[in-house]
């Protein structure tokens, strides 16, 4: 750059005029192989969504493996809600919470905790708001759960290619029947070997209950359910992904080693390039900022 202080002050005044809210970028002049370079630097955002506004319109951008895409609807209600400090489940409905039951909740509640179930704990626990109405949270754990989302379809293929299902089923419940159908299904069809020991019989499962327990819960919890898609469990390699989105599949053979990593939400950390692409103009900086802040 010949110019760098000018360079600075015309894409300060783009990001200004351009983004809506501006985020907090860094301009840094770098001195490299004699020549004069500018790095941007755009750190990820609080405020989301951040909008490209350009004659009339605003436009949010995500960023979509290694490039970056205009948002659809269910890309930015999540930003908004990430802007808004929120989060789906946690969102209150127009369902009054004395309608529905949560018998299945209070039972397993009973037998996991061993105390007894206490009503108020349905507003401790975020299902139901101080006015009597039920959180999206709490639609997932009532006995009669009507939410589309919340299912899962368990396949047991043949071999490993799934070419061929040997079982198929679908289950359409609370998170608590959505778990128990899950770890029924695949108890049913993994193999358990054992040994003969000198007094008794030890048993040597394939995979670890407590680990396809964790499994089943993480993938459950963790979900985004602002995807109107359904969990899916694969019964060859034991594979669960959520459908209708990329699959990123947890395969339970890498859990007793890898199980602190595995557990985290589909929408992890923001993928946030370090810097701009050689041949991206001028022009072009204030939405691809935006797309960075997003």
């Amino acid at each position: 750059m010949e110019n760098v202080q000018a360079d600075a002050d015309f894409i300060s005044e783009m990001i200004k005029a351009r983004l809506d809210p501006v985020p907090e970028v860094q301009l840094i002049p770098i001195e490299h192989e004699g020549r004069t370079l500018l790095e941007v630097k755009v750190k990820a955002g609080v405020l989301t969504p951040y909008y490209y506004y350009q004659d009339g319109t605003r436009t949010a951008f995500v960023r979509v493996g290694n490039e970056s895409v205009e948002c659809n609807a269910q890309q930015l209600l999540s930003l908004v809600l990430k802007g808004t400090h929120m989060t789906w489940d946690s969102l209150p409905t127009q369902v009054d919470a004395n309608k529905h039951s949560f018998i299945i909740l209070a039972n397993t509640f009973r037998e996991q905790a061993h105390q007894e179930w206490n009503d108020k704990y349905l507003e401790s626990f975020g299902l139901v708001t101080f006015d009597g109405k039920l959180t999206n949270a709490g639609l997932l754990f009532v006995d009669n759960c009507t939410v589309f989302q919340s299912r899962i379809f368990c396949t047991r293929w043949t071999g490993l290619y799934k070419d061929d299902a040997i079982s198929s089923v679908e289950h359409r419940a609370n998170l608590v029947l959505l778990l128990k159908y899950g770890m029924d299904f695949i108890k049913n069809y993994t193999m358990s070997g054992w040994v003969k020991m000198p007094n008794y019989r030890l048993n040597l499962p394939n995979y670890s209950d407590r680990a396809i327990f964790e499994g089943l819960v993480n993938h459950l919890i963790h979900r985004d359910y602002t995807v109107m898609g359904v969990r899916c469990i694969s019964i060859s390699t034991m594979t669960v992904w959520n459908w209708f989105r990329p699959v990123r599949c947890l395969t339970a053979r890498r859990f007793k080693t890898a199980i602190s990593t595995m557990f985290r939400p589909y929408a992890a950390t923001p993928l946030l390039p370090t810097c701009l692409p050689s041949s991206t103009t001028w022009r072009n900086v204030a939405p691809a900022c935006a797309r960075c802040a997003n």
